[in-house]
């Protein structure tokens, strides 16, 4: 399979207006401890990265829906318990941000119901502003409004 570019590739670094959206699973960090000290942290591995993935493909076939095969319009990370998608505004108009607000919650409806049905529930936020992501950073204003909305 070949991998798509990402849409926020840039030399140098810049900053790109983005829908992004954070969330994070709830009750992580005692659920992952409770593993460790059952001798089950292994499967609690299993299980959430199951469940990722599967969100994960079924965002995956969104984006292949919205805009075809060839073309990546998002990326998404996670680290922990700790979920970033984040989707450069290609098109600033009405028709063009409606489809792009549309894949972003549809994607985390996605996400929801993957992790839910393995029993991991998420919360979180949905920002507009700028931002960043390459396969070893992420940063921008949209994240950390995003972030704050889920306090």
């Amino acid at each position: 399979m070949e991998k798509k570019p990402n849409p926020y590739a840039s030399d140098p670094p810049d900053l790109k207006p983005s829908l992004v959206c954070f969330a994070d699973v709830l009750g992580w960090t005692r659920r992952t401890e409770q593993a460790f000290k059952q001798g089950k942290a292994v499967e609690l591995l299993r299980q959430a990265r199951s469940a990722l993935s599967a969100a994960y493909d079924g965002i995956r076939d969104l984006g292949k829906a919205y805009w075809g095969e060839d073309t990546k319009h998002h990326e998404v990370k996670t680290f922990s318990d700790n979920i970033v998608i984040g989707m450069p505004i290609m098109e600033w108009s009405t028709r063009g941000t409606q489809r792009d607000l549309g894949f972003l919650l549809d994607g985390l409806s996605i996400l929801q119901l993957q992790l839910a049905s393995k029993g991991f529930f998420i919360r979180g936020g949905v920002a507009v502003r700028n931002h960043r992501m390459d396969q070893d950073f992420v940063y921008g204003s949209a994240l950390l409004e995003a972030a704050r909305q889920d306090e």
